[in-house]
């Protein structure tokens, strides 16, 4: 599946073809985010490739993945800030203490989001992995910016134990619904022994109905940022 990259993706990891070309999509960046917003994205991009950063958009294909789940993933995107932003202040919004948690990210390719994450506010957030060439970019990405209480994992995200903090569980479409059809049943066992409710947030929803199967997963909201479409689900201990 192709996932749509926003205008500063276009920019920053794409050539404009010519002057003409790159006035426009200046301009289309400005209007979007505004000009003081449109600087710090410059900014942080290019402090990022000063420091080696890697978080370009990355194909599955060609990648040592040791797992039966393999076929089923689908492309590695890279979270663009302003739609992870309106999505976690919505999250705020609805339950202020998830930041004292746990994020976990599944399929969390090269760490941008775990990374941000972090940054947002969160306690600790955990990426889990099953490409090794995209966990160990991770690690490199995590050790180049100097963040703390984020980790990755290399692990297929079937076999994942949930640790007991665990607030919000992120899925950016990252398989289709026999992975998912795997996972929920597994999670959802678990979660009924944590203390707090967890939020799991599903973005780009292609394959939502396979959450709407289980009853336990109450959809609570449907976030909208430009296109950009995630449902919201909590499920409560009690």
């Amino acid at each position: 599946m192709d996932r749509k990259k926003d205008s500063m993706s276009k920019f920053l990891y794409t050539q404009p073809k010519g002057v003409v070309d790159t006035i426009k999509v200046i301009k289309n960046i400005l209007s979007q985010e505004g000009f003081s917003s449109t600087l710090k994205k410059i900014y942080k991009h290019l402090l990022y490739k000063l420091k080696g950063v890697d978080f370009e958009f990355q194909s599955l294909e060609n990648l040592t993945i040791q797992s039966e789940n393999r076929a089923f993933g689908t492309l590695c995107g890279s979270s663009n800030e302003s739609t992870v932003k309106h999505l976690l202040d919505h999250l705020v919004k609805l339950d202020p203490t998830i930041l004292e948690g746990t994020f976990i990210d599944i399929g969390s390719g090269k760490g941008k989001l775990i990374i941000y994450a972090k940054e947002y506010g969160f306690c600790h957030t955990i990426g889990i992995e099953f490409a090794k060439e995209l966990y160990d970019i991770t690690v490199k990405n995590i050790k180049a910016l100097n963040v703390k209480e984020v980790e990755v994992v290399h692990q297929d995200a079937v076999n994942y134990t949930l640790p007991p903090q665990t607030r919000v569980i992120y899925f950016l479409n990252p398989f289709e619904p026999t992975v998912f059809k795997k996972l929920l049943p597994k999670l959802i066992n678990q979660m009924q022994y944590l203390k707090e409710p967890v939020y799991l947030v599903y973005r780009v929803p292609i394959y939502s109905e396979v959450f709407d199967d289980y009853k336990v997963l109450k959809h609570i909201e449907t976030v909208d940022f430009r296109g950009d479409i995630s449902k919201v689900y909590i499920f409560k201990t009690s």
